[in-house]
């Protein structure tokens, strides 16, 4: 028993030690460190498994990489059938937008005064077909600068890709050489 109490007073006199004294605290980090990450002592000792580790965490960077690499791709996608749906918009709205330019200086000829209602609603119109016509540029203008921007994404992380992809064919020589 007498031992028991002993042993738990050492070990609580270790642990306020290790506690309050600031260079216990780095030593202890120091040797945290060296047991547990990768230092020149390690890689050196264990070189084998530094590489292995190096490898599979290669790999799978290289993975999520090529989820981004899907994802921007089939954003670009969608941006691009975003831009033929305004396209075809675009034009079906200009070309209803002339027709009711066209009808309204048809009215108006004939006899302003006594067509006045109808030229009212049809210059009601041509002002909300203006409106949208606006709209659809602008939205088509941010969608043309998004695909850019995605554009230069993909490239970049096709590039990125490429250089972690050659990283991985070095450690795999690193470790045939090793073999």
């Amino acid at each position: 028993m007498y031992r028991i109490i002993l042993l738990i007073g050492a070990l609580l006199l270790t642990v306020i030690y290790f506690a309050i004294s600031e260079p216990a605290k780095g030593e202890a980090k120091l040797a945290y460190k060296n047991y547990f990450s990768w230092t020149d002592a390690n890689i050196i000792n264990h070189s084998q498994a530094y590489v292995d580790e190096s490898i599979s965490k290669l790999k799978a960077y290289a993975s999520k990489i090529d989820s981004k690499l899907l994802g921007l791709e089939s954003k670009q996608i969608q941006a691009q059938q975003g831009l033929k749906n305004y396209a075809f918009n675009l034009k079906q709205l200009n070309s209803k937008n002339a027709d009711m330019i066209n009808e309204y200086k048809t009215l108006q000829m004939l006899d302003g005064v006594k067509n006045q209602p109808q030229l009212k609603e049809i210059k009601s119109t041509i002002l909300r077909l203006d409106s949208k016509i606006s709209t659809y540029q602008k939205k088509q203008s941010l969608l043309k600068g998004s695909m850019t921007r995605t554009s230069e994404m993909i490239d970049s992380t096709y590039a990125t890709k490429a250089m972690v992809e050659q990283k991985i064919d070095e450690m795999d020589l690193i470790r045939d050489e090793m073999l």
